[in-house]
């Protein structure tokens, strides 16, 4: 007969742990404990079929693997983080970070609306993580950004939200309409001869991270630490051009579709404040009440402290008594 602790530890594991239900129907009180210990054994080489749960939050492994611990009458399981795939995971954790700093920081706050100034470590930053971010060169992506505040939701803006959810979100990309930009939208970048160079070459820092990536970690850092990091980055940049358009809250009254999205702005890193910053594009925070995260503000103040960003601009309504400082 199965010992009663024994059974009670693996039910309580079975109540963590999803498995196949013939498994399951198998756990009756007439199990030897040699039949128990060869159905743990095919339950712990199930590994890539399993679904761990911690705190309400189910995560799929092969980043885990199932540990059997103690003596025969008293086991015990653990999911612990293991081999390549964890450390792919965390890899593409942090150049989503990297590149989307790059973007939201970078292209976006500091090129396209030169909310603050920064040192040319910094700059130079950007400019590389932004360039692999796949997202093209800051040039470009400026150009489109200003025209795209200049006529937001008319037929001449880029990602017009009017023209419908695709086309904003992607279809403007993927349409040859906008292959080109508006060399007089970006004038004031043309002293600058690093940024002409990465123009012409943008793709070169995207091409150089991926081969290195493969390189040092094979195909699981290549497809997390690249592919799938950039696909998500791309889709969070497309979601303010699309989703932020249509859901959302408005604080203000601007003449175009521009929302305010919580969720939106937490994966984001703050641009999810998207009516906040049509509103006043001009300030470096997005995010203007305290409970409106905005990660990108918080790495510029931080670096403000170190003298590595200066000349925050902050946020101001016009006509109101003072600004939102930054």
């Amino acid at each position: 007969m199965l010992d009663a602790a024994l059974k009670t530890q693996l039910q309580g594991y079975l109540d963590h742990v999803k498995l196949p239900f013939e498994i399951i129907a198998s756990l009756d009180n007439s199990a030897s404990s040699d039949e128990m210990r060869e159905l743990l054994d095919e339950i712990a080489s199930m590994n890539d079929k399993i679904t761990l749960r911690t705190d309400g939050v189910d995560a799929r492994t092969p980043s885990f693997l199932l540990r059997r611990t103690g003596t025969e009458q008293s086991l015990r399981f653990a999911a612990i983080p293991m081999g390549h795939e964890f450390t792919s995971l965390v890899l593409a954790l942090v150049w989503f970070v990297c590149a989307g700093l790059s973007i939201t920081g970078g292209y976006h706050r500091l090129f396209s609306h030169k909310t603050y100034r920064a040192a040319w470590p910094l700059r130079l930053f950007y400019l590389l993580f932004g360039a692999a971010g796949v997202q093209n060169s800051v040039i470009n992506w400026s150009s489109d950004h200003r025209r795209h505040h200049a006529v937001t939701d008319e037929d001449d803006d880029p990602y017009n939200s009017r023209k419908g959810f695709w086309w904003s979100h992607v279809g403007w990309i993927l349409s040859e309409e906008y292959d080109d930009y508006d060399p007089a939208a970006v004038s004031d970048f043309g002293k600058f001869p690093e940024l002409r160079w990465l123009d012409k070459y943008h793709l070169v820092p995207a091409v150089v991270y991926a081969v290195a990536i493969f390189l040092i970690g094979g195909w699981d850092a290549f497809l997390w630490g690249f592919v799938l990091a950039t696909v998500v980055l791309y889709h969070g940049t497309f979601f303010i051009n699309s989703l932020a358009h249509v859901w959302g809250t408005r604080r203000f009254a601007t003449p175009d579709e521009s929302r305010n999205n919580f969720l939106l702005a937490l994966v984001t890193l703050g641009e999810g404040w998207h009516n906040n910053h049509h509103y006043y594009m001009s300030s470096v925070r997005q995010g203007i009440r305290w409970w409106e995260v905005d990660i990108t503000f918080y790495v510029l103040k931080a670096l403000s402290w170190l003298g590595i960003a200066r000349d925050l601009r902050p946020f101001r309504v016009p006509g109101a008594s003072g600004p939102h400082s930054a």
